[in-house]
């Protein structure tokens, strides 16, 4: 708890947020570079905390960037509306898709966030616990709700109505177990590498401007002082030890800040004001299909018709069903193989789909020799292997099924 007071003593309350975001113009700030994200409180951040055993850090790697993974939507602009805690909630969700289902990318509604969140305000501000609003109804893709706040700013919170986007259907992933990270390097490192990149929150000063406008790809940003700004969200990404830096996801386009493509390094430490990092996670559930569940369909039908010729083959001894049982096979094996390397790594349905290949192949292969041979004890090791690989892709199906 005294930790988290530590970090938060320099937590404003919303009405100076908002002041603060009418006057970035005064300032001479960007109206594009908008901020408001605003920090949890310690009682708030404490009851959502969330930490790992220190030993989990020790497995990591010394560097790791989630894009490498397919993990990582490209950076969006959220404009002149403080709407920056959306597009960390959303990119979010669109990284958590990715790890926890894999497919393609979605790309997904920050308007939904901005319009129907009434728990945060829109263009005036919000905080991690927008994640929380996916937990009892599913986001929606940015063709049906697309973004119409770049150029709407605090007092107004928005201009799109809710009502707007009824038509629109919802994702069936829900948001489950959403925590606040103890604010560690090696905690947020272990919540980023074990449930994917997410929300993280800190305090901007006017030198992250001037990094963000003229660093150069690569250079790490450190706080040197200067005028404390607003609060901003961004998506937490990666690291590396060497350059003792974090690597985050921005919402101010897709063509800025040092890398030219919406990312930017920030220190671990060493920062001249404290710059209240925060971090927030979740994982889901009852996320749509899974992207093996089609191809184990398909094999578990060819596995089928594979054992209906095989048994045919051993009753009358026809050249004719032994070819249509290795044809077959051959298929369902494809089909296994595509289901085992579709499915998200340290899944369920990957190991038992693993075990449903190896088996379907050798089925195959048996198949094969049945054919050529005419052997009835070929078509017997391929009745026993055929009959092992549909009981692991049963198992696989009926993981793939629950998004496991």
């Amino acid at each position: 708890m005294n930790t988290i007071k530590r970090l938060y003593s320099r937590a404003l309350p919303l009405v100076l947020i908002i002041g603060l975001t009418l006057l970035w113009p005064v300032l001479g700030l960007a109206q594009s570079y908008a901020l408001g994200d605003i920090p949890l409180d310690p009682e708030t951040y404490a009851r959502y905390e969330r930490s790992f055993p220190d030993q989990a850090a020790d497995s990591l790697p010394s560097s790791y960037d989630a894009r490498n993974y397919g993990l990582v939507t490209p950076a969006k602009n959220q404009g002149n509306c403080g709407s920056c805690w959306a597009f960390a909630a959303t990119g979010a969700f669109e990284s958590h898709l990715l790890k926890q289902y894999g497919g393609s990318a979605s790309d997904l509604s920050e308007q939904q966030q901005v319009s129907c969140n009434t728990g945060q305000s829109g263009c005036c501000g919000g905080s991690a616990t927008s994640i929380k609003f996916w937990e009892t109804q599913g986001p929606i893709y940015e063709s049906c709700g697309p973004y119409k706040e770049s150029s709407t700013s605090c007092p107004t919170k928005s201009t799109e109505p809710c009502s707007n986007m009824n038509s629109c259907s919802q994702l069936s992933a829900r948001v489950t177990g959403f925590y606040t990270v103890t604010p560690t390097v090696d905690q947020m490192k272990t919540s980023l590498y074990n449930d994917g990149p997410s929300y993280w929150r800190y305090d901007v000063y006017n030198d992250f401007y001037t990094f963000w406008n003229s660093a150069s790809a690569g250079t790490v940003y450190k706080n040197s002082g200067s005028t404390f700004s607003g609060g901003h969200a961004v998506l937490l990404i990666g690291w590396d030890d060497a350059k003792q830096a974090f690597l985050c996801k921005n919402s101010w386009g897709s063509n800025g800040g040092p890398q030219k493509d919406g990312t930017f390094w920030i220190a671990y430490s060493g920062h001249t004001k404290n710059l209240n990092i925060g971090m927030a996670n979740f994982k889901l559930t009852g996320g749509g299909t899974h992207p093996s569940l089609s191809s184990l369909y398909d094999a578990s039908v060819y596995q089928a018709y594979a054992n209906f010729y095989n048994k045919l083959s051993l009753l009358y001894g026809s050249s004719t069903y032994r070819y249509y049982a290795y044809i077959y096979q051959m298929y369902a094996y494809q089909y296994l193989y595509s289901a085992y390397s579709k499915a998200p790594s340290g899944s369920s349905s990957r190991n038992y789909a693993y075990y449903a290949y190896y088996y379907g192949y050798y089925a195959y292969v048996y198949a094969y020799y049945s054919y050529v041979y005419g052997s009835t004890a070929y078509a017997q090791s391929m009745a026993y292997y055929a009959y092992q690989s549909r009981i692991y892709a049963a198992y696989a199906q009926y993981y793939a099924a629950l998004n496991m």
